[in-house]
């Protein structure tokens, strides 16, 4: 099971490429509200503490899945969500991180910072929490994998699953250019 909670695009590169190739070899993947048509994501991660269903369904799909495959967290209740799914006796299934950006390091002058993401903000100390609470952490670089490392020894990298097949499609103005 997949919980996109990233953008769009870093979803269908980092999780839902994956989960179809999944499914190809006769696996039952699924990624948690994500429609890859869409450009938009349903935010589920911003509702999860106000909407029960929200709450019921995440739920439900992490007692049915083998393993979880989470974006980094960027509120409180994923991490809430997370601890009180560890501690389910009953319920041993690895919850790994996935991360594609180093947001520890984020620069001031890096567009995020305007929204917020700022070096010692709130989200950042989700991520940390949450790198560190991982059965497991995914990253998309081995330097990224670097940084992770310091707060959890388990790390696997693992690039982007980019279709190169998609990548040569070119369109060509009247000009006959790129």
């Amino acid at each position: 099971m997949f919980l996109a909670n990233n953008v769009s695009g870093v979803t269908f590169w980092r999780m839902y490429q994956y989960m179809k190739e999944m499914n190809n070899l006769g696996h039952d993947a699924v990624i948690y509200k994500y429609d890859p048509t869409k450009k938009t994501m349903e935010e589920w991660e911003m509702l999860l503490d106000k909407d029960r269903k929200i709450q019921d369904e995440v739920f439900t799909l992490m007692q049915r899945a083998d393993v979880i495959v989470m974006g980094y967290a960027h509120m409180p209740i994923s991490i809430a969500l997370i601890a009180m799914f560890q501690m389910e006796k009953k319920i041993k299934k690895p919850i790994l991180c996935e991360i594609d950006d180093d947001i520890i390091s984020t620069p001031d002058y890096n567009p995020a910072c305007r929204s917020g993401w700022k070096q010692g903000c709130f989200n950042e100390k989700c991520v940390l929490e949450h790198i560190k609470m991982a059965d497991t952490v995914i990253s998309s670089t081995p330097y990224l994998g670097n940084i992770c490392r310091k707060y959890n020894k388990k790390v696997e990298c693992i690039p982007n699953a980019i279709d190169f097949r998609l990548w040569n499609k070119r369109s060509q103005n009247e000009n006959n250019k790129i």
